[in-house]
């Protein structure tokens, strides 16, 4: 899912300016990990994991990107971004398409391979079909956007790299119509440190799918990031409610999620904590570039009845190795969907234990 942006092929034109170009890049990956909570058959699993393919194109003050994606070991396809790009002058820009989600840390909150616990709640790289206009001042930016629903308008299309709002036939539900605002400011200080903070709203329309009513919701988010060279620290706060109507006096107390093939319900409100911290070692060899090691902890809880607290927390490496990048995971998870739960943030009364995870990531980035 991570992964850096790194391209090789710069194609110019012939007789445009010096602006123009477009750049095309990509990535192979290998993954295997092991899982303690499936049965034995298939615990450990080496496999192709994915490939990518990725357009970053200017033409004067207009652009375009794109990032199209494989997973083998989902079997499915999914359009990560897609997005126009038109910039006003060094300060105001504009995309339309399906672009991110202007909420929370910018680009990214986690170090992971796998992201964060935000990335399973539709909080971290979440890309919509919409605009977004960003105004850039002196070390700080403002963002605002509008979504008109998720990246393909189909709910019950359950093959997405974004996490949305879905219809799995019983819980019917689809996003529809939504605003973003996001405000984000930075602080250095002596060479190599520097303070970063952020808030983000979000509000919105949920369709319910089963008797055409729209539903409200909405999100807060703030978060703050202190870097000393090497070393960086991240927390972040993210509050959520789903106004969701009871299908036959039932299930009002969550909505209905999916990604990469599959659906799963989350708790309708509640709210979630990420403490990240990471440290960087640089240009180790002529072949390795960087090696940072990160430990992330994240939690989702709810104040509804039929709550439970979903816990991931990830200790783990990535190595820059030449035009690779290897990721080496360890996960714990508590209730939590990726982690052999039932869902996020409920009681599924399943008795699931703690769950292990390892996980090593290999990719060729071109």
């Amino acid at each position: 899912m991570k992964y850096p942006t790194i391209v090789l092929i710069s194609i110019f034109s012939a007789g445009a300016c010096a602006e123009d170009s477009v750049k095309i890049g990509g990535h192979v990956r290998l993954n295997a990990d092991y899982r303690d909570w499936v049965d034995d058959s298939d615990r450990t699993r080496f496999e192709f994991e994915s490939l990518k393919l990725a357009i970053d194109g200017k033409t004067g003050p207009f652009t375009v990107s794109a990032d199209y994606r494989f997973y083998e070991n989902a079997d499915i396809t999914v359009v990560r971004y897609a997005d126009f790009g038109y910039h006003w002058d060094d300060s105001v820009s504009i995309k339309l398409g399906i672009t991110r989600v202007p909420f929370g840390k910018q680009p990214f909150l986690s170090n992971a391979f796998w992201y964060s616990i935000n990335y399973y709640l539709g909080f971290e790289d979440d890309n919509d079909a919409g605009m977004v206009v960003n105004y850039r001042g002196d070390n700080w930016q403002l963002s605002g956007g509008y979504f008109f629903n998720d990246e393909y308008n189909k709910p019950a299309n359950f093959d997405r790299y974004s996490f949305d709002v879905a219809d799995n036939g019983q819980l019917r539900n689809k996003e529809n119509g939504q605003w973003n605002l996001h405000y984000e400011r930075s602080w250095p200080h002596e060479p190599g440190a520097n303070t970063n903070f952020s808030v983000s709203l979000q509000r919105g329309e949920i369709l319910d799918l089963n008797n055409l009513k729209n539903n409200e919701h909405w999100a807060l988010s703030t978060h703050v990031q202190h870097s000393v060279n090497h070393f960086d620290f991240t927390l972040q706060y993210v509050e959520y409610e789903y106004d969701v109507t009871p299908v036959d006096s039932q299930h009002s107390d969550r909505i209905v999620f999916s990604a990469f093939g599959f659906p799963f319900p989350i708790a309708s409100e509640g709210h979630s904590f990420v403490a990240n911290a990471a440290y960087t070692f640089k240009n180790i060899s002529s072949r390795i570039s960087s090696l940072t090691c990160y430990t992330e902890y994240g939690v989702v809880d709810s104040s509804l009845a039929s709550a439970s607290q979903s816990v991931q927390w990830v200790n783990g490496c990535v190595a820059a190795v030449d035009k690779f990048y290897i990721y080496l995971d360890t996960i714990t998870g508590e209730n939590m969907w990726f982690s052999g739960g039932s869902g996020i943030g409920l009681n599924f009364n399943d008795g699931s234990p703690t769950t292990h995870r390892t996980n090593l990531s290999i990719g060729y980035y071109f």
